[in-house]
């Protein structure tokens, strides 16, 4: 499948999140794969509910308090944690603040490459890889980029594609992902 690493703010997706998922979603069209929402965070009810909403047949959560901050020390074992329980093809991100911290760490415990800062992607069926394009040389060309290694991932710049529209009538599983949140990475 495709999974989307969203982030939340005060209970709710964030602007990228949503766009990230639109991305997802056609790509698990294109490659005839569900998509998947992974969530790490506090009070995430909200965030879940409109997750499922954008088409997503699973969302993975794992609610704490002790995520409250969403330092990256602490957020990248459970992220890795989410991965491993969705088992997807492909990993999506959206490139914040917190996902240029966080992408190249999370493919590096993966083991897999990324590629960063894609102004677009699509999903080529007789290869069976995802094709990422991103700007090269200070924006002035563009490159084609296939991430190495399973699951494939790419972080994606904001506004490259427009938000997913919710629909409240969707209804997606919520698969509670545990994870051993260790407080003393919270400055790592």
């Amino acid at each position: 499948g495709v999974l989307v690493l969203a982030e939340a703010r005060s209970g709710n997706l964030d602007p990228i999140s949503r766009e990230v998922a639109s991305l997802g979603l056609t790509l698990a069209t294109q490659a005839s794969e569900p998509l998947g929402i992974g969530l790490a965070g506090e009070g995430l009810a909200q965030a879940t509910a409109e997750a499922a909403s954008l088409g997503a047949a699973k969302v993975y959560v794992t609610d704490s308090p002790l995520l409250r901050e969403s330092q990256p020390g602490m957020l990248l074992p459970v992220l890795e944690e989410i991965v491993r329980a969705a088992s997807p093809r492909i990993v999506l991100m959206g490139r914040t603040h917190l996902g240029r911290d966080l992408a190249p760490r999370l493919a590096l415990r993966l083991g897999v490459g990324l590629a960063s800062d894609c102004v677009e992607a699509r999903w080529e069926r007789p290869c069976g890889r995802l094709l990422c394009i991103r700007p090269v040389f200070g924006g002035n060309a563009m490159a084609v980029v296939a991430p190495l290694g399973v699951p494939q991932m790419a972080s994606v710049r904001p506004h490259s594609y427009p938000e997913a529209a919710p629909d409240p009538s969707r209804q997606g599983d919520v698969v509670a992902v545990s994870a051993n949140i260790d407080p003393a990475l919270e400055k790592v």
